[in-house]
């Protein structure tokens, strides 16, 4: 008999309405609904096959009904969305979506708790609450612009469709992940999803600096210091003398670009003065060659000249942002006790953290170009490919950290992959 199964009277009620669910979508042809079914299905019978680790069964029963009655929430609205007049309603599918993601979210947590070796403090829980929604639904408009693009479907109007369909579900995302954080970090199921425990440190003022750069190091000491630091000024001084390009010839959107790209690139020299083991190379050098092409585009006019320009300087920074927070990642779940993250875990974190930061960044784009009448969104295309490429930058990233880093990342896939196939 499975953990708890008398416990919980509503769990072959809630079992039977998903599959309901997944029957009413197939029957309308609803591949989207219909895979949210069947991911629902499996990590609730995943979730009932939880094994007690917590000395209060009860708690862990208790958090299973809980997860059971808030799921016929999004179930019962996604039903009347698609059967029905309230299909055509965007802001009751977005509810109903959302919804999905924070119980899909709180039942991840849980599994992985208590079925792998993750150890999880309630700041990984939060960041994770937050970003599984909002990534998840830049994934779903990705995956919709697409099928308009190769299979001629028509679920975007335009880039306003697009930003308010992102716009919705980063607003119920965030109204509902605070409140939803808020009474899990205050009830008695804390524990159970690791948000009874905190780091050590407030703020990242409070982080040991001497300390962190010198793991930093150890972990991409595969990297040749000398050359990279090299090359790394050069773009520094190219930065410059773009500044310097922007004055003679009096342009200056390129001179405030490139002020701003260069102020960037000094950010590393003032955080690491004083320090004996300085900045990684690789890092340095990184974070200098994608402001060096952000700069140097506009002068040279590669914007106007190339459509994929702007795509180049995405790829860029996401795979700068996912070598940032990779970077921090490993050190916290090195130097903290109360965090243990697989390594298997670090590439999907990554990659949810990625969207949504590319998410916020095409919002505030939007309404820059709203606000100021300015033009820095061209269009539909132009705001889903920035998308795409941040993507593909974080994927790039993350396949040369584990080539040239002491931390072979995709090594529990290649293993897993591998037994399956002995199998």
């Amino acid at each position: 008999m499975l953990s708890g199964e008398k416990s919980y009277p509503l769990r072959k009620f809630v079992i039977s309405f998903g599959v309901l669910f997944l029957g009413l979508a197939l029957a309308r042809n609803n591949i989207f609904w219909s895979s949210l079914s069947v991911f629902y299905l499996i990590l609730m019978l995943s979730v009932l096959k939880i094994s007690i680790k917590s000395p209060k069964k009860t708690e862990l029963d208790s958090f299973k009904k809980f997860i059971f009655i808030w799921s016929l929430l999004p179930l019962s609205i996604g039903s009347m969305v698609i059967y029905g007049r309230w299909g055509r309603y965007l802001l009751l599918e977005e509810i109903a979506f959302v919804f999905f993601l924070f119980i899909f979210s709180i039942m991840t947590i849980l599994i992985l708790e208590n079925r792998t070796k993750l150890k999880s403090n309630i700041q990984f829980t939060g960041i994770f609450l937050y970003s599984f929604p909002i990534g998840v639904g830049a994934i779903r408009s990705i995956a919709r612009f697409l099928s308009d693009q190769f299979f001629h479907t028509q679920y975007f109007h335009g880039n306003s469709h697009f930003m308010l369909e992102l716009l919705i579900i980063t607003v119920f995302s965030f109204y509902i992940g605070y409140l939803l954080k808020y009474y899990l970090k205050h009830s008695k199921y804390s524990s159970l999803i690791g948000m009874d425990k905190e780091m050590e440190i407030w703020s990242p003022f409070e982080i040991n600096k001497e300390d962190l750069l010198k793991f930093l190091n150890s972990v991409f000491n595969k990297f040749n210091r000398s050359e990279l630091i090299t090359v790394s000024t050069f773009f520094q001084w190219s930065i410059y003398g773009v500044i310097i390009y922007g004055l003679i010839v009096d342009n200056h959107p390129v001179t405030v670009w490139a002020l701003f790209s260069f102020g960037i690139s000094v950010v590393p020299e003032l955080l690491t003065k004083n320090t004996k083991s300085g900045l990684p190379a690789i890092i340095y050098f990184w974070s200098t060659f994608v402001l060096f092409v952000y700069a140097v585009g506009r002068p040279l006019g590669f914007y106007s000249l190339s459509d994929w320009w702007a795509e180049v300087t995405h790829f860029l920074a996401g795979s700068a942002v996912a070598l940032v927070f990779f970077s921090l990642l490993v050190y916290f779940d090195d130097r903290y006790e109360n965090l243990s993250l697989p390594k298997w875990v670090i590439p999907p974190l990554i990659l949810l953290f990625i969207f949504t930061i590319g998410v916020f960044w095409e919002i505030t784009e939007f309404y820059i170009d709203i606000i100021f009448d300015t033009s820095t969104q061209a269009g539909l295309e132009d705001t889903a490919y920035d998308l795409i490429f941040n993507f593909l930058g974080a994927i790039f990233s993350l396949t040369t950290i584990s080539l040239f880093s002491q931390i072979d990342i995709f090594h529990p896939y290649r293993s897993k992959l591998l037994e399956v196939l002995k199998r």
